[in-house]
């Protein structure tokens, strides 16, 4: 079952790189949670109408964003992905990168809930890969 959450999570990323997002949302429980961890108000958006608006906060202050998995880490129920990205502000010429890691849980064969973390090692921890 681990591996089908690989496989799960890289068509995920690989149908949202295409602008391919109905595939992209078919992907997505329709109860999931999703949530950036270590923001100081961070908001817990709940299913898919929540998992739009957390993708639309994150895309809008972007002209340009691409997202670039790099590894797809294997956590049993769990699915760490590490994702560099690569932007340019609205209105600005200056690239911006940054890098993220996305734990993913899968349930029922989607993607269920999901945790963005701005550092490596935490994100380790909470699919238990680190002790």
């Amino acid at each position: 079952m681990s591996q089908e959450n690989v496989e799960l999570a890289r068509r995920g990323f690989e149908a949202w790189e295409q602008g391919d997002l109905e595939t992209h949302l078919s992907l997505i429980h329709e109860d999931v949670t999703c949530r950036q961890v270590g923001q100081i108000d961070a908001e817990t958006y709940h299913g898919l109408e929540g998992y739009i608006e957390f993708a639309s906060q994150w895309l809008e202050p972007y002209e340009e964003l691409e997202f670039r998995p790099s590894e797809f880490m294997d956590a049993g129920d769990k699915v760490v992905v590490e994702v560099p990205q690569e932007g340019r502000l609205v209105g600005s010429d200056q690239p911006i990168t940054g890098t993220f890691w996305f734990v993913i849980t899968a349930r029922d064969g989607k993607m269920a809930h999901l945790e963005i973390y701005n550092e490596r090692d935490p994100a380790l921890e909470a699919a238990g890969l680190r002790e």
